[in-house]
């Protein structure tokens, strides 16, 4: 964690007051592993913010270099992920572009509290949970004087409980949003509600691993098979963060986060819930996603106001992960819709 007094004049004290207080030291990393250490960016703050119910949620944000700054990135990750994994790659590809960047660890996972004893389980009670603990964090991110306008950059579930948001609370100051293999729907989703069907909405039964899930095991954890990216390279480097700081894992969702992501998609896909929606959106589809269902993506953007749907034919559900010929192709479509909504000075 770099010191305080390194960054408090030029970065710190511009945001807001509560920012001046030193940052708690339990949100940075313990440390970098050295397959990323000449690629990680440290953040200018890693420190919690307090949910509603009192829960803590870790934040970071890096400022912009830039004397005449485009805006700030809200860079909201999906299920399972964590700060450290987009600063490694995406963080500084955003600061080149002259984007301050806010982002944070979902509730459940990262350095965020976790919501059950056993820390490994993924589980959420219900999503709205998480819909409070966004509108806790965009209302900090707001607060502050970080450079206008916001655009958010979202991934999967990231991008699932933006909707919501935006749906239920308005965009507020996000101007625009880029909605990366969106979570609208989930690859058999269709069985998984027969399985839920069979299991009672209880404490102890929504608690458990659902079939299959287990525990964070490093041990057989390999490329060959896996649902994320085809870039061995990138696959590796949350692994890597696993074994530096023990405190990042986590396992397979419970039952009862698949029983609410479920309620939560459809929730989100009525079409009046989703009119209410007017900010623009660029919505990235995988297309050989095989953990998202794809194929809700272009139903979805029919009935957005503002929305427009660009397939990655040949990209797994992490697209900002992927080889690098997705990536460069990633970039290129971030640019063109940046370019409206945030250009350059």
């Amino acid at each position: 964690m770099l010191p305080l007094t390194l960054f408090a004049m030029d970065a710190v004290t511009r945001y807001a007051p509560s920012l001046a207080d030193a940052p708690d030291p339990d949100a940075a990393p313990r440390a970098v592993p050295e397959l990323v250490r000449q690629m990680y960016v440290v953040a200018d703050r890693y420190d919690f913010l307090t949910a509603p119910d009192g829960a803590k949620l870790r934040y970071a944000f890096w400022r912009t270099k830039a004397a005449k700054p485009r805006g700030t990135i809200l860079l909201l990750n999906g299920r399972g992920e964590f700060v450290e994994k987009y600063a490694i790659e995406i963080v500084p590809e955003l600061r080149a572009r002259n984007f301050a960047i806010w982002t944070m660890d979902w509730r459940g996972q990262g350095l965020s509290s976790r919501s059950l004893p056993d820390s490994q389980k993924g589980h959420i009670d219900r999503f709205e949970t998480y819909l409070a603990d966004l509108a806790a964090f965009i209302d900090f991110v707001a607060a502050s004087d970080t450079p206008r306008p916001i655009v958010a950059l979202t991934h999967s579930m990231g991008a699932h409980n933006l909707l919501r948001h935006f749906a239920e609370r308005g965009a507020g100051p996000i101007k625009a949003g880029i909605m990366v293999a969106p979570m609208t729907g989930l690859r058999s989703e269709a069985i998984i509600r027969v399985l839920l069907s069979m299991l009672p909405p209880t404490a102890k039964i929504d608690q458990r691993y659902f079939y299959g899930g287990t525990p964070f095991r490093l041990v057989g954890r390999e490329f060959i098979g896996n649902k994320v990216t085809h870039d061995q390279r990138r696959f590796r480097f949350a692994e890597a963060w696993y074994v530096t700081d023990p405190r990042l894992p986590i396992g397979g969702p419970t039952i009862g986060w698949l029983r609410q992501s479920v309620k939560s998609i459809r929730t989100l896909v009525e079409p009046s819930y989703l009119a209410r929606i007017t900010a623009p959106l660029l919505i990235l589809s995988a297309k050989q996603d095989l953990l998202v269902d794809s194929r809700t993506h272009a139903a979805l953007a029919t009935r957005l106001p503002d929305a427009e749907v660009v397939d990655f034919d040949g990209a797994r559900h992490e697209i900002m992960m992927e080889n690098d010929k997705i990536r460069a192709r990633f970039w290129t479509e971030f640019d063109r819709f940046t370019g409206k909504h945030a250009p350059f000075r």
